[in-house]
């Protein structure tokens, strides 16, 4: 059943790039990246996926004019946080061990307009589902990845529309865990769609954009640009959230004691043996975007916790939908009848039995308890 449901192929009919509506200011900082040279290449891969699916909620909300509306409520957005519009750069001498930063609006943010006429976004779904969604779901997100060589010169932030039969759509979002963190790109996207349903309600967007797919396409030009099987590889992965608890400062938490912890619990939530490497990201600071400190880690090496921290009490799992994305309404209050979330780690850490850990920024503060978001992604057993 589920073969005759999902699509083929996808096809890409449009590229373009989203930039900042206006100029960064002067003295912007970017987002230094301190990593062992070793380790920077692999995880240039490295990335949250995220897949909102919507019914088209009338005639107006086509899956095209969804598009020409996000390049620009895009732009306005950007403007806001131009470091989502970055690339990364070598760091001057003296900024990191690594040599990498994130120049902020310098690539602008890749838009993608996809089509996959054979099914509706209820038969896709149902299809996913039936099988790997994860595994099928990938061209529904595009994504190139960065240039080991020269990587200043690849995107690191890439949104995708595929139209659906009958008006249904999906909006992919893949986005470099060296550009931001899971929590500062989702914050940035609930920021992102009040500023286009205010746009909206302000009569600024309309049905007669200039960046409308249908007003570029001629009989004489090919249709698609390219066109993408849905055959893609099976990723052999599994992420679990984590909400700590802590009331010491920053600074002074045995972060490589707390990775070795969640790694742990994960793997017999995943039913999975524990990982005895993994790579540990920490976004940390008081600038905006956070730094970025990678180390790599072995589980042998990390001392055991203090015994004040009692990780057994301060550790919990969370769910992505505990974040609200799945609130996101861009147009006439239509909700996603689906939203999916994947972290994509390099392909090599799973053939090595390696982890990735990502501790997040504090995000919750009361009464001088904080709490932070940690993601834990192993290879499934």
């Amino acid at each position: 059943m589920a073969d005759r449901i999902l699509p083929k192929e996808l096809h890409v009919e449009a590229i373009h790039t989203a930039m900042p509506c206006r100029v960064t200011e002067p003295g912007r900082r970017p987002r230094h990246i301190t990593t062992g040279a070793t380790y920077a290449a692999p995880l240039f891969q490295s990335r949250l996926r995220i897949i909102l699916y919507y019914s088209s909620a009338g005639k107006e909300e086509s899956a095209w004019m969804v598009a020409a509306w996000m390049k620009e409520s895009l732009s306005v957005a950007l403007a806001e946080r131009p470091e989502l519009a970055g690339r990364l750069q070598r760091a001057a001498v003296g900024e990191g061990e690594g040599g990498w930063a994130v120049k902020p609006n310098d690539a602008g943010v890749r838009l993608v307009q996809a089509a996959v006429m054979e099914v509706s976004t209820a038969e896709f779904l149902e299809g996913a589902t039936a099988t790997a969604e994860a595994d099928k779901e990938v061209p529904l997100a595009d994504w190139v990845d960065v240039d080991g060589d020269s990587p200043e010169f690849s995107p690191l932030f890439y949104m995708q529309v595929t139209r659906f039969q009958g008006d249904g759509y999906a909006i992919g979002i893949s986005c470099s865990l060296l550009l931001a963190d899971p929590l500062f790109l989702i914050e940035f996207l609930k920021s992102w769609a009040e500023i286009q349903t205010q746009m909206l309600a302000q009569g600024l967007l309309t049905k007669t954009s200039i960046f409308h797919l249908g007003y570029f396409q001629t009989p004489t030009h090919p249709k698609h640009v390219k066109s993408i099987p849905f055959d893609s590889a099976a990723e052999n992965t599994a992420t679990i959230l984590f909400n700590i608890s802590y009331n010491k400062g920053r600074d002074e938490l045995p972060y490589k004691a707390i990775a070795s912890a969640c790694l742990k619990e994960a793997a017999g939530r995943v039913n999975s043996k524990v990982v005895d490497k993994f790579c540990l990201m920490i976004n940390y600071g008081n600038s905006i975007p956070k730094d970025l400190r990678i180390e790599s880690c072995r589980r042998a090496e990390v001392p055991s916790p203090p015994v004040d921290l009692r990780l057994d009490s301060s550790i919990k799992v969370a769910q992505w939908d505990q974040l609200g994305i799945e609130e996101l309404v861009l147009t006439q209050g239509n909700k996603p009848v689906h939203v999916s979330y994947h972290m994509v780690s390099p392909s090599s850490f799973s053939s090595n039995n390696e982890g990735l850990v990502v501790i997040m920024s504090p995000y919750k503060e009361i009464k001088g308890v904080f709490e932070m978001m940690i993601s834990v992604t192993i290879p499934k057993k």
